[in-house]
């Protein structure tokens, strides 16, 4: 979308991931750094056990905490939009 490649391996994250896995994904975003995180938090099927929240808690709470989130487009209810903490505008 951006013509940039991601910084995560899993980009369709539909299904739970363990704590290694997660972990080196964190590592990755603590590399990277990306300027902009967009999950979009349905659940496969519309099951909500199924919703980023839960298959990837560890992820979630890493962006929760050193990401803020912003408005979203508002066709996209499901789409939650972060950029970093430290980002001024």
């Amino acid at each position: 979308m951006l013509g940039v490649a991601a910084p995560l391996w899993e980009v369709y994250p539909l299904f739970p991931r363990g704590d290694d896995f997660q972990n080196q994904e964190i590592a990755r975003l603590q590399r990277i750094r990306p300027a902009l995180v967009l999950i979009n938090d349905i659940g496969v099927d519309g099951r909500d056990d199924l919703r980023y929240v839960h298959t990837h808690a560890r992820i979630w709470n890493y962006v929760n905490t050193s990401y803020r989130q912003i408005p979203a487009p508002t066709d996209l209810p499901k789409l939650l939009v972060y950029i970093p903490k430290s980002t001024v505008h």
